[in-house]
């Protein structure tokens, strides 16, 4: 139940969801169907050996699985292109083992092994060898795939984040010396800003907007509470930040009204505001 409701409720999500979507995302049904895949094959086992409805039943799923593992390996022709052969013939030996497990001496022990190990083979392979594909290359870019390289369509490297990963070293030396009491070191738009001073320094930071920018949080209330409660001393405005969208447009108009722009911090990341005692 909680396996089976894990897939189905993200499933819905992942097939209803609109806007921004990354291939990687579906990674979170991973572990329900490696469990849903698990119980699914002891039960149909036991299944096929009381009655013929479960051989059915055993054997459609076998060669659907090989089916499907074909499909994903047709999208990358160069790729092991013998497993594309070397699947169908292990599904349909691993099948004729699920029937022949019913049949009385149609098949030997030795030969009904075969058959199993064919089917858990044609099973098996395509996934293992996206695997053994995936760990054995660099992943970049904002929009990973599994498989070789040919089967990923990444977003544009370098952040991670689809921008420049370089870290102000100045901007971070001048804020980490006045930071003072403030609980989070800066604010800024978007996580192609903050991001790599999160890194490269492991303290807070307010990302305004959410990853985009676009997002309306914090609000500008929020943000000014943040201020006359001591815990944000600094924002940065402009740079590598989101939209303007979202309620980070009125935020660069109270920082711009109420801060201080700060000449002395060295920065060509945008602009620097001291906003906070």
């Amino acid at each position: 139940m909680l396996f089976g409701a894990w897939a189905l409720v993200l499933g819905l999500v992942f097939s209803l969801a609109q806007g921004i979507f990354h291939p990687y995302y579906v990674s979170a049904l991973a572990p329900a169907i490696a469990v849903l895949s698990g119980a699914g094959l002891v039960a149909l086992w036991g299944w096929a050996a009381d009655s013929w409805a479960g051989v059915a039943a055993l054997a459609a799923a076998l060669l659907a699985t090989a089916y499907v593992a074909v499909a994903l390996l047709a999208r990358t022709p160069e790729f092991a292109p013998w497993l594309s052969t070397a699947i169908p013939v292990a599904a349909a030996v691993g099948a004729f083992g699920v029937v022949a497990r019913r049949v009385p001496g149609l098949l030997g022990r030795r030969a009904l092994a075969v058959a199993a190990v064919a089917g858990v083979l044609a099973m098996t392979a395509g996934p293992a060898a996206y695997s053994v594909a995936t760990a054995g290359r660099a992943l970049n870019g904002n929009d990973v795939s599994a498989g070789p390289a040919g089967a990923s369509q990444g977003g544009p490297g370098g952040g991670g984040f689809g921008g420049d990963s370089a870290v102000d070293a100045e901007l971070i030396a001048y804020l980490r010396a006045n930071q003072g009491s403030a609980k989070y070191l800066v604010a800024a738009t978007g996580s192609q800003a903050t991001a790599g001073i999160i890194i490269a320094t492991g303290e807070p930071v307010v990302t305004i907007g959410g990853f985009n920018g676009g997002d309306p949080a914090p609000t500008v209330d929020e943000l000014a509470e943040l201020v006359e409660t001591g815990q944000l001393k600094y924002v940065l405005l402009g740079g590598q930040g989101g939209g303007p969208g979202g309620g980070a447009s009125e935020i660069s108009a109270w920082v711009q009204e109420h801060g201080t722009a700060v000449e002395d911090a060295g920065t060509t990341a945008g602009t620097l505001y001291r906003v906070g005692a």
